[in-house]
């Protein structure tokens, strides 16, 4: 289970790096903007003092580490997210119901 869990977080780190720079390739060739991370981690530090709802999270007073707050909160959902959708696929062949 150790290494179900190890890889399955490499995996979900790793899928993160490439979607990362799949975003780089696009601004870089077609300019397309790249995505701010600093307001996913301005909404992540506002939620630690108890504010779910902005009106506009970009007029939201800006807070200290939240590119940090923000970058890390992606990659810690992918890689998270990773195992939840690699165990579906873990179930012995014996188990599956038959019809």
């Amino acid at each position: 289970m150790t290494d179900f869990l190890y890889h399955s977080i490499l995996i979900g780190i790793g899928a993160t790096a490439l979607l990362d720079l799949w975003t780089l390739l696009l601004n870089r060739i077609f300019g397309f903007p790249m995505a701010n991370w600093a307001l996913v981690g301005r909404w992540f530090c506002h939620l630690a003092g108890g504010k779910i709802f902005h009106e506009d999270i970009a007029k939201a007073r800006a807070l200290p580490f939240e590119l940090a707050a923000g970058g890390g909160s992606g990659t810690t959902s992918s890689a998270s997210f990773s195992p939840a959708f690699s165990l579906p696929s873990r179930h012995p062949a014996g188990t599956r119901s038959r019809r």
